[in-house]
């Protein structure tokens, strides 16, 4: 049965099969970042060829790895369970090549589950990084389960927390080393998503969701497909239908907001023929998915009603999108939100038609280069921060209720197109931007964080032409200036307070049509919440909304005129600082989400009534 575990120490569990050593590759890069933990990669081959061989060969013998070597004709349990008894750790985490995890995912899934009396404990596993495919096994009026949440924003996860679930139901799972060598290892007859729910059971073992730990996997047929389908029957036979599984399943999903109603099979797999209309030989698999329903509508006599909200942003996913201002603003909003008692999802437009939006009260559209479109039966909600040129009068008036971050603008295609459009003006989030992050003018003299959007900002220019001592922080500037101008290409933007409240001076600048139209930039609010001093091209109603803090610059020479004169020009520090606290105030996202969630509480009981 093994020798005796190293205590403290989790043993991964990676299954591959011949040409999935790429799979194998991408791991060891997932894993690379070390930590004090003391982590065992334990690599199963089944029927591996040459190249694979050579490949789980060099990976083991650099990281000092254990391959395992079984035949072609093992299943995939079964090669699980030979890894799992090669394991020395005290914790085992069992994964397949098509999924991926951090270090630090799989440290933390071992934990969980050593716990005493046993556990298992179960990622939510995503596709697209913000997408879920399985939260475990959820069970409603059958003995076969359909994954938890799938095709859900990560957000309706979270909202459960960590919580017991009936079964796991994917490829990643944890367990102690003594629950495993107990159970006698995975049923090698059952494919692998199956095993992992029958060990749970027969173990009498709980199961531990945890949503704080993701993983992603390359593609939901691998786990949802034909060797799915195949287990299904199998697994229902060992284990019949359970009502206590069923009530478990309800209350986790009650947890988020959530109720089910039934369940339907969904077709997964495509025809093998590819004409439009299958032929009658044609095999379709089916995999069940629960039919869940919002929770809201008991609520509508409540004083403030917990809604199910989703954020749209024309952020793309991925590390590109991260970097995006909507990104951070997306989430900034949906924090002040989540404080003011409600349920947020934040989607980018990669995964912006999931079907599970369905099941919201409130889309919010935030709206920026792209055109997203109202969701029927839900309040909707468009939000216009930025490029003001992109709006047309027939897509405002899709939304229920249309806010722009100007006065002006609001007020000029109010009178326009005969739409009200109401002004909510950009804010701050108070959680980054305050008064006292850093003394003043300890930091660069002269501040300017943005990438050059492919041209020679005013801001910039000016502050070259007229030789002033610049720091500049932001993408895409060697192409404009000399190599080496930025100081980097990125603030990570919880050190951007800290810049803003040390520098001497912060300089600003806007899209031509947003300065046009009135739309002052989140950036001016992010400063002035942190007591800076701010020069800004000209912009209507900037002195209006953040008074002392910020003076206007009309060409270089003036640009260097205030620089140089900005000790008479600007207030001192001390009452810099007393006219921050009023900015973070009045121009905060909690500020903005009372607002918000004050009209769409309105709204929706409108059409609950």
């Amino acid at each position: 049965m093994g020798a005796a575990p190293v205590d403290g120490r989790t043993s991964l569990v990676l299954v591959i099969a011949a040409g999935e050593s790429v799979g194998l590759l991408e791991w060891l890069e997932a894993l690379d970042a070390g930590d004090d933990h003391d982590l065992e990669v334990i690599v199963v081959g089944r029927g591996l060829g040459v190249s694979d061989r050579v490949v789980a060969d060099l990976t083991a013998d650099r990281l000092g790895w254990t391959v395992v070597l079984v035949d072609a004709s093992e299943t995939a349990s079964a090669a699980a369970t030979a890894g799992g008894f090669a394991a020395t750790g005290t914790r085992l985490v069992f994964a397949s090549a098509a999924s991926r995890a951090s270090r630090s995912t799989v440290i933390g899934l071992g934990e969980a589950a050593d716990v005493p009396g046993g556990a298992l404990a179960v990622p939510v596993t995503a596709v697209r990084s913000d997408l879920v495919l399985t939260a475990g096994a959820g069970f409603f009026q059958s003995a076969v389960p359909a994954p938890l949440l799938r095709g859900h924003a990560l957000a309706d996860a979270e909202a459960v927390g960590r919580h017991e679930i009936p079964a796991p139901l994917g490829d990643v799972v944890a367990m102690s080393t003594t629950t495993f060598r107990e159970a006698g290892g995975l049923e090698a007859t059952l494919p692998m998503v199956w095993a992992c729910a029958d060990l749970a059971l027969r173990s009498g073992s709980t199961t531990l969701l945890c949503p704080d730990l993701v993983v992603l996997h390359h593609d939901a047929r691998s786990l949802f497909g034909e060797a799915f389908a195949a287990g299904a029957s199998a697994f229902a036979r060992r284990w019949p239908f359970s009502p206590p599984r069923q009530m478990l399943t309800r209350d986790v999903v009650r947890r988020a907001g959530l109720d089910v109603v039934g369940v339907q099979n969904v077709p997964l797999s495509r025809p093998k023929r590819a004409a439009a209309m299958p032929k009658p030989d044609d095999e379709v698999v089916t995999t069940p998915r629960l039919v869940l329903a919002s929770r809201s509508s008991l609520q509508v006599d409540e004083a403030r009603p917990r809604l199910r909200w989703t954020i749209d942003l024309a952020s793309p996913g991925g590390l590109k999108g991260d970097q995006w201002g909507d990104t951070h603003f997306g989430r900034s909003l949906a924090e002040a939100l989540r404080r003011d008692g409600q349920h947020v999802a934040v989607d980018r437009r990669t995964v912006r038609h999931r079907e599970s939006r369905d099941l919201d009260d409130v889309l919010l559209v935030l709206r920026g280069l792209d055109e997203p479109r109202p969701r029927v039966g839900v309040v909707n909600l468009e939000w216009i921060i930025s490029h003001p040129d992109l709006v047309s009068a027939e897509e405002v008036s899709g939304f229920d209720r249309v806010y722009a971050a100007s006065t002006s603008w609001s007020q000029e295609r109010t009178r326009a197109w005969g739409i009200e459009i109401v002004p909510l003006l950009q804010c701050t989030d108070a959680t980054l931007f305050r008064p006292g992050l850093a003394e003043p003018d300890s930091g660069p003299p002269v501040l300017f964080v943005g990438n050059s959007r492919g041209v020679y900002r005013s801001a910039v220019r000016g502050a070259i032409e007229g030789g002033v001592d610049l720091t500049l922080y932001g993408n895409g500037w060697d192409d404009i200036l000399p190599e080496g101008t930025a100081a980097a290409a990125y603030v990570a933007n919880h050190e951007l307070g800290g810049l803003y409240a040390s520098a001497g001076i912060t300089l600003n600048d806007h899209w031509d049509d947003m300065r046009r139209d009135g739309f002052l930039s989140n950036r001016l609010f992010d400063a002035a919440a942190c007591g800076a001093r701010i020069l800004t091209d000209p912009i209507a109603g900037v002195t209006d909304v953040l008074g002392a803090l910020v003076r206007e610059f009309t060409d270089a020479s003036d640009l260097v005129r205030i620089v140089r004169q900005r000790e008479s020009l600007y207030p001192p520090a001390t009452q810099r600082l007393e006219l921050a606290a009023h900015v973070v105030a009045e121009h905060s996202f909690d500020a903005r989400a009372r607002v918000l969630v004050d009209d769409a509480i309105e709204l929706w009981r409108l059409r609950q009534r």
